[in-house]
């Protein structure tokens, strides 16, 4: 009886070593990148890991300073819109006061409407400086993360590379 056609197909092919059944278990880049580095994991991307680490401690300290000057505008802000409010109610009773005694056009009022001017432009211009110092807060902490993700992604890849390495050379270390 002559063997099917599928046995033929099947004898045919040569049997896989240890190492080619290893690297079909692993996606391409694994074994790409284990050459890559010599065999050694630590030293994959090394470049790359130093490079992010060096951004993601400056940007640690910017961070820090941008987190002070937030809090820092926070106060002054806060400062003048108390002072804005207060300028407010002045204006409010200078405005009423001087609509009953007829003085709509005084000297005085017109005084008293330039300090509130003033502290409407003082209040706008600490609102819009505490608004950037949070929008910078906000785009250096996407930053950081963005660093911090590359590091894991490293040391993810190292970590693949490792456990191919033990696979690939057969040691369990």
């Amino acid at each position: 009886m002559a063997p099917s056609s599928v046995d033929q197909t099947t004898q045919s092919q040569p049997a896989l070593t240890t190492s080619e059944k290893i690297k079909g278990l692993y996606p391409k880049e694994v074994y790409e990148n284990w050459f890559k580095c010599y065999g050694n994991p630590d030293a994959h991307r090394q470049e790359e890991l130093s490079h992010q680490t060096h951004l993601l401690t400056l940007t640690e300290q910017d961070m820090a300073t941008i987190k002070s000057i937030t809090k820092e505008t926070g106060r002054t802000m806060m400062k003048s819109d108390a002072q804005h409010q207060k300028m407010e109610e002045y204006w409010t009773k200078t405005q009423e006061l001087a609509n009953e005694s007829g003085f709509d056009g005084a000297e005085h009022v017109r005084g008293v409407y330039r300090l509130y001017q003033a502290a409407v432009n003082d209040h706008r211009y600490k609102s819009s400086s505490y608004f950037s110092s949070v929008r910078a807060l906000r785009r250096t902490q996407k930053e950081l993360d963005r660093y911090k993700q590359k590091i894991d992604e490293i040391n993810e890849g190292r970590r693949q590379l490792k456990v191919f390495g033990k696979h690939y050379l057969g040691r369990d270390d």
